[in-house]
């Protein structure tokens, strides 16, 4: 597996849990971030290819979680 769908599949991986973790769906946060639920699944499954800082960190911001502790962590 090549860097960026290394990064890609660890990013998706980190918000399921944390989403999970929170009790929310997929549902919920697309609700909450105005992005399409089968773009936070592709997201979460490592196959959206080019997922934006504005994304990534609407996202965070549903998950309550500062975006750079989140890049930090991955």
């Amino acid at each position: 597996m090549n860097n960026t769908l290394d990064i890609h599949l660890k990013i998706g991986q980190k918000i399921k849990k944390i989403r999970l973790k929170r009790g929310m769906t997929q549902q919920d946060v697309s609700e909450i971030t105005g992005i399409r639920l089968e773009y936070i699944d592709k997201i979460e499954h490592g196959k959206a290819c080019r997922i934006t800082l504005k994304h990534l960190e609407k996202i965070t911001n549903s998950l309550n979680i500062n975006l750079l502790k989140f890049l930090e962590t991955v």
